[in-house]
Parts: C-alpha cells; sequence; structure tokens
C-alpha cells in the first residue's frame, strides 16, 4: 500500500514538475505559435502548460497546427495590442481569458477554440467554430464578419456587450 501510495506521489509530482508557465516573445519574429524561439523559456507550449500572450511588438501570434494548452491568457493592461490569430484548432483545458487589450480572430474554417472564455477584448469571427462557455464583458466586443459559416458547437454564451454584424 505505501508503494502504491508513493507511486501516485511521485506521478503527481512528474506532472506538475513538466506544467510550465510560457510566455509569448516574438523573437522569431515570423509570428508562428510552433517556433520555440517564440516564447520564454524556449519551447513550443503543451497541454499542461499555462500561457500568456501579451506583448505584440514583434507582431500577432498566429495558430496554423492545433494546439492544447491548459491556460491562456492574451492582453493586459498595458503594451501593445496583442492578437492570437486561429487558423487550426485551439483547445483549453481550463480557462482563456482575453484582456480589454487582447484579441482573437477565427479566420479559417479549420479554425476552431474550445474552452471557458472570458472575452474583454475584441474578438474577431470570420469562419470556423467555436464550443464550450463564453463569457463576453465590456469593454469585449465581437464582430461577425465575411459570408463564411460559423459554428456554435455545445456552447453556452454569457453575452454583456453588443454583437455586430459585418
Amino acid at each position: 500500500m505505501a508503494r502504491l501510495a508513493f507511486c501516485m506521489v511521485a506521478m503527481l509530482a512528474t506532472s506538475i514538475a513538466n506544467a510550465a508557465s510560457i510566455k509569448w516573445t516574438g523573437y522569431a519574429k515570423n509570428g508562428q505559435w510552433s517556433t520555440s524561439t517564440n516564447w520564454y523559456p524556449d519551447q513550443v507550449p503543451g497541454p499542461a502548460d499555462d500561457v500568456v500572450i501579451n506583448d505584440a511588438t514583434y507582431g500577432n501570434v498566429t495558430i496554423t497546427t492545433p494546439v492544447t494548452v491548459q491556460s491562456l491568457s492574451i492582453g493586459d493592461s498595458v503594451g501593445q495590442y496583442p492578437y492570437l490569430i486561429v487558423d487550426s484548432s485551439l483547445v483549453v483545458e481550463s480557462t482563456m481569458t482575453v484582456q480589454g487589450n487582447g484579441g482573437l480572430v477565427l479566420n479559417s474554417g479549420a479554425a476552431m477554440v474550445t474552452g471557458q472564455v472570458t472575452m474583454g477584448g475584441n474578438m474577431i469571427f470570420q469562419d470556423g467554430a467555436v464550443s464550450g462557455s463564453w463569457k463576453v464583458a465590456s469593454p469585449g466586443k465581437i464582430t461577425m464578419a465575411g459570408g463564411a459559416q460559423k459554428a456554435f458547437t455545445a456552447c453556452n454564451f454569457n453575452i454583456g456587450v453588443d454583437v455586430e454584424m459585418a
């Protein structure tokens, strides 16, 4: 019994040790999520990681391959306005927060965002799908742009702002 308890504690410690807080730097200057040198530390975020994107000095961040992270925060109260452009799937296991000076763009039919999302910034929904629990609060703004199909799958929306249909 003691051996089982030790193994369980060791496995928990290993999974906690593998989780990291990873911050966007954009140093590679190519805007690609999948480039390790765009992150601090130099590693592409994975499913156990908490991700922060709050600086757009070197441009926006683009996801072109499927991504899963533990949590995601975009923008803060200072700095340039960072946008996360999703051209593939983004699964956030816990929470995603887009601050007032942050933005999210769903840009292609392959774009899909799943998670518990609090939107206080701008969302431009051009094409793709969303699912999960979404709370949109001031000063947040959702713009449904373009003629492409938009899908809402198993969504729960709490919208406290106007939705613009462009």
